[in-house]
């Protein structure tokens, strides 16, 4: 059965390292991969365009790409954005069966024991995390509890719902959202971004010094 997938993440704003990602993991498993921009992320600061900005940026960044999508439902929740709330409607959304993967960064892996109800995260879907140029891979003490779930290729993930976590290496682009604002701050048109995106935050004035947060 064809996997549902989710890359989650604020996109404030979406950057080639976003989109080599997300090309990556869906050339992986031949499969559509979701942007699912947060609204309010639980686990980070607030993010410093809205969600129409982001999702514009995001629509702009993937209208020419072959298997790249957008989930909204999180921009359009009150309050924080949890994880487990995504996951608990999807599955009541998607045929029994189907594999759920959610696509998140190494640091956020590390963290992830943090999140609310991880165990009832990981019963509900699969974790792909992928790792920056220059990262090394993460040993089983790095994941303590976590490692039972490690899963050593693809195909682990697609003969079950939920449960396992793969670690796949990307040929990501090494950018950050946090430099390229800095940029996009002091005047500057930082590369690793796409062209419509750049145009997209001239236009509205983002991400101006004088703007930020």
């Amino acid at each position: 059965m064809a996997p549902h997938i989710l890359f989650g993440g604020t996109f404030d704003p979406v950057h080639d390292g976003h989109l080599a990602v997300a090309r990556a993991v869906r050339d992986r498993f031949a499969a559509t991969v979701h942007f699912l921009p947060a609204g309010d992320p639980a686990h980070r600061s607030g993010p410093h365009a809205s969600g129409l900005h982001r999702l514009a940026m995001i629509q702009l960044a993937t209208a020419r790409e072959r298997g790249l999508a957008i989930d909204t439902r999180e921009l359009g929740r009150d309050g924080p954005t949890w994880t487990i709330d995504t996951v608990s409607e999807l599955r009541e959304e998607l045929p029994a069966g189907t594999p759920l993967i959610l696509v998140i960064g190494m640091d956020s892996l590390r963290q992830f024991t943090t999140w609310k109800r991880w165990r009832d995260i990981l019963a509900g879907a699969h974790l792909v995390a992928c790792t920056r140029p220059g990262q090394g891979m993460p040993t089983a003490r790095d994941l303590g509890e976590l490692a039972v779930h490690l899963a050593g290729e693809p195909r682990d993930l697609l003969d079950n719902a939920a449960g396992r976590i793969l670690i796949e290496p990307t040929t990501a682009v090494n950018i950050a959202s946090t430099a390229v604002r800095a940029a996009l701050a002091a005047g500057q048109r930082p590369a690793g971004v796409p062209v419509a995106v750049l145009d997209y935050i001239a236009h509205h004035r983002l991400y101006r010094a004088d703007d930020q947060p």
